[in-house]
């Protein structure tokens, strides 16, 4: 069915006869999609702009109830009022609508974050969107509280948010991406991987050796947050128009209001910067030599061992690089010092950081990303992460 068509029926006894979506805001994910919509009432009174979220019925209770939460507690963060979920008895979906007020309620009123990014020159501006919409998440995560973790911990999180099918959809994953090609197995070195693009040797991030059990078993310090966002990627940023200067609006609030390492935000917009945000350099470096080896100095510039004590203005990469690298270097840096000041600049949380960044760059490699992601994005999200597998965990210090 239609989403208009299917807006419709759940709005039957709403008094409302028309639904015209007018532009999607967030491509559907996990069955889920969100809308900007022109609603007609009855009579043909017309309201005020909306948005609407249609999403699996179960999903939506938990967003209805996150949303509220996060309103709470983060409302510079919002732009948008939840004033009704219809969540039917019957049927297995269910709308969340949202009220829009003032300049933003106009169809250009919001953009994408990574549209605002793309068409936005100037540099600081763009970092400073970012900045603010790490920063509007602050009261919710505290109080932090100190513990002790491990790679194999951070796995058993990712676990829980994914009822048991992420470390399985992932290796299944990267099976598929041997089987087409993509990354091939040394012959003599089962623990070798070679990546095709770019084309560089890899250690085998699934490979079960006693160096590999100890490197998933070492443990780390770690920061648990009160509450996180918990799904904090570009997808879930827009970008507001109201006023003269551009506001971060997050959105998606179903894992909201939950424990969670401090990091998981912080690497999930991270990683979405850019997995995402470098999807034109990736497409164009196919099959170029020099290109292919910028992406590779860029992937070691900005996770090496000392890439998290560098502040926000070390993250330019030494070589001569496309204007999208270096942009995605700054917003790379922006998210790392929003980290560093809200742990106090603790180095010895740089383990943790990066073991929530490797296993968000693997996060793209599941199912849900078949047809949203190109090869390409892929295979650079698969070699970022076992990059960094072996720099920090494997192999970790410098070598």
């Amino acid at each position: 069915m239609a989403r208009e068509a299917c807006y419709l029926q759940l709005l039957e006894s709403h008094g409302v006869t028309a639904v015209h979506i007018l532009r999607p805001l967030v491509d559907g994910l996990s069955g889920a999609a969100t809308d900007l919509v022109e609603v007609i009432a009855e009579g043909g009174g017309q309201e005020v702009l909306q948005v609407f979220k249609l999403g699996p019925i179960a999903a939506m209770r938990r967003e209805a109830e996150g949303t509220r939460q996060a309103a709470r507690l983060m409302p510079q963060a919002h732009r948008m009022d939840l004033f009704e979920a219809i969540l039917p008895g019957t049927g297995t979906v269910g709308l969340l609508r949202f009220r829009l007020a003032g300049p933003s309620a106009v169809a250009d009123g919001f953009e994408p974050l990574l549209r605002y990014l793309d068409r936005t020159p100037g540099v600081a501006q763009a970092a400073d969107v970012i900045r603010r919409a790490l920063a509007a998440g602050s009261q919710a995560r505290s109080p932090l509280k100190r513990r002790f973790t491990s790679l194999s911990r951070l796995r058993t999180h990712f676990e829980g948010v994914r009822r048991g099918r992420f470390w399985s959809a992932i290796e299944e994953a990267a099976d598929a991406l041997v089987e087409r090609g993509l990354i091939t197995r040394h012959p003599q070195r089962p623990t070798r991987l070679t990546s095709t693009f770019p084309f560089k040797a890899l250690h085998d991030p699934f490979q079960d050796t006693p160096r590999a059990r100890a490197a998933w078993d070492r443990s780390m310090p770690n920061v648990i947050a009160a509450m996180t966002h918990g799904d904090l990627n570009p997808r879930n940023v827009l970008v507001s128009h109201e006023g003269p200067t551009p506001t971060p609006v997050l959105i998606d609030f179903h894992r909201f209001g939950r424990p969670a390492p401090l990091a998981l935000d912080f690497c999930r917009l991270e990683v979405g910067l850019q997995v995402k945000g470098l999807r034109d350099v990736l497409e164009r470096s196919a099959g170029d030599d020099e290109a292919e080896e910028q992406l590779s100095r860029f992937e070691k510039w900005i996770n090496d061992h000392d890439a998290l004590d560098r502040d926000e203005g070390g993250f330019t990469p030494r070589a001569e690089a496309p204007r999208e690298l270096l942009r995605v270097a700054r917003f790379v840096g922006v998210v790392r010092q929003a980290y560093r000041d809200e742990v106090k600049q603790q180095p010895e949380l740089a383990s943790v950081y990066f073991g929530c960044l490797m296993l968000c760059f693997f996060n793209y490699l599941r199912p849900t990303y078949d047809g949203v992601l190109t090869d390409r994005q892929r295979q650079f999200a698969f070699y970022c992460g076992a990059r960094i597998f072996k720099r920090h965990f494997l192999f970790p210090g410098p070598v």
